[in-house]
């Protein structure tokens, strides 16, 4: 999707058909949230995502949902069925050009608890930034203390920005640690 701000919040039909998408997730990652990525401000994000929440929370006909922001990302959570516990930018020993998102969720009334981190690599930069993202998935179970770490977000692992890989591993995501979904 392209970017998530103040001109695609002015749609009406847009945004009607968005909410109704999004209530029907627990949890989703967003990017390009605000304004242009690379002047990404936070107040806009925080006024996108207020009017967002606002719209989604009709559609699912009650106050359910919440959110926390960094930098041009959001997670959109329905906090009757999952709780934040930490979030914060990454700061990690992994340079990207947008720095990822990191949150730390426990399942409400479960004993599941789990990290989740959102990224959008640079098409330019995808031949580092992609394996980066292993690496700063394996530092967030470090420095959480959790094993339990999805990743989700625009990876640019395709084509003539990264190498794939064959099957069904994203190349620098072994089989044996990483189950990628594509």
């Amino acid at each position: 999707m392209a970017m998530f701000g103040p001109a695609k919040m002015a749609r009406p039909g847009t945004m009607k058909v968005m909410a109704g998408i999004a209530s029907g997730f627990d949890l989703m990652a967003m990017q390009e949230v605000g304004s242009n990525g690379s002047t990404s401000s936070e107040e806009t994000c925080a006024k996108v995502m207020d009017a967002f929440v606002a719209k989604v929370d009709e559609a699912a006909g009650g106050d359910y949902y919440a959110y926390v922001h960094g930098d041009q990302y959001a997670f959109l959570y329905r906090k009757d069925r999952l709780e934040i516990k930490l979030y914060k930018l990454y700061n990690g020993t992994e340079a990207f050009t947008y720095d990822p998102l990191v949150a730390y969720f426990q399942v409400i009334g479960r004993p599941l608890d789990f990290a989740m981190i959102t990224v959008h690599t640079r098409p330019s930069l995808a031949k580092a930034e992609v394996p980066a993202i292993a690496r700063a998935m394996d530092e967030t179970a470090a420095a959480l203390g959790e094993s339990d770490v999805l990743c989700a977000g625009d990876f640019n692992a395709d084509g003539s920005y990264y190498a794939e890989g064959e099957g069904a591993s994203l190349a620098g995501f072994p089989a044996a640690r990483f189950v990628s979904v594509i």
